[in-house]
């Protein structure tokens, strides 16, 4: 089905949304940051089939990834 073919995409653009709201109060990721964090995530083993399952290394590794992207925006951490 050529139309579902961005659904990974918009899977892991909302579980980062997600992550980002819960984490860091922030409201609105741009797609460039989705972005990075989606290529990050990957580029460090993370598997999005096994964070839609709760797996708790992907779970982890997500939340580390989003915390550090809040700390280069300002959102996360001290100063």
């Amino acid at each position: 089905m050529a139309d579902h073919k961005d659904d990974p995409i918009v899977f892991a653009n909302k579980v980062l949304a997600q992550y980002a709201k819960a984490l860091l109060g922030y409201e609105k990721l741009e797609a460039e940051d989705c972005n990075t964090m989606r290529v990050t995530f990957r580029n460090l083993g993370g598997s999005w089939s096994d964070l839609s399952y709760g797996d708790p290394k992907a779970v982890g590794l997500a939340s580390q990834i989003v915390v550090a992207w809040g700390k280069l925006k300002g959102k996360a951490g001290g100063n």
